[in-house]
């Protein structure tokens, strides 16, 4: 996770919207950007699942 890395997010987030992006993209680039260990990286990446799996269970009811 280097300069290099955010660079390169950066630059191909110059070339397209968030509305091109899904909520999974948008959250996995912003997480890219973060300086964290593996561990912390998997927690957020499963409450960040599980949160949508509740929005989404309860746009459906």
């Amino acid at each position: 996770r280097s300069r290099e890395q955010r660079e390169r997010v950066l630059a191909s987030q110059q070339r397209e919207t968030l509305s091109e992006l899904s909520v999974e993209e948008v959250f996995n680039r912003r997480l890219a950007l973060e300086e964290l260990d593996e561990s912390q990286q998997q927690r957020l990446q499963h409450l960040f699942t599980t949160t949508l799996h509740t929005l989404a269970g309860e746009h459906e009811a």
